[in-house]
């Protein structure tokens, strides 16, 4: 149902959206949870949760960073109706074209 209601939205949609895979930017680093941490103050000190690195806030973290760097860039070019829809690893940004030939060219 909801791939429908987004091919849908996609395909009816106005020229200026597009979907971008962001799955090679967005894929999670290694972590070794059996690795042995020899640091003796930040234990004592515990800085750090757990969570910090769990896979799934490591990811959300991302693509919040890419919202962050898109607004801004959407900002620049003085567009107000910048809209951002994640599906999976796929971005589907609806947004002007100076945004989409900024993003094409980096």
């Amino acid at each position: 149902m909801l791939k429908e209601a987004l091919l849908s939205l996609i395909l009816l949609s106005p020229p200026y959206t597009r979907m971008y895979d962001m799955s090679d930017l967005l894929y999670p680093p290694p972590t070794f949870d059996n690795a042995p941490n020899f640091s003796i103050p930040m234990g004592v000190v515990g800085s750090f949760p757990i969570l910090t690195h769990h896979p799934k806030i490591v990811l959300l973290r991302e693509k919040i960073r890419i919202n962050t760097m898109i607004y801004d860039l959407a900002d620049y070019y003085s567009i107000d109706n910048t809209k951002i829809l994640w599906y999976d690893n796929v971005m589907i940004l609806t947004t002007s074209s100076e945004v989409h030939k900024t993003l094409e060219v980096h």
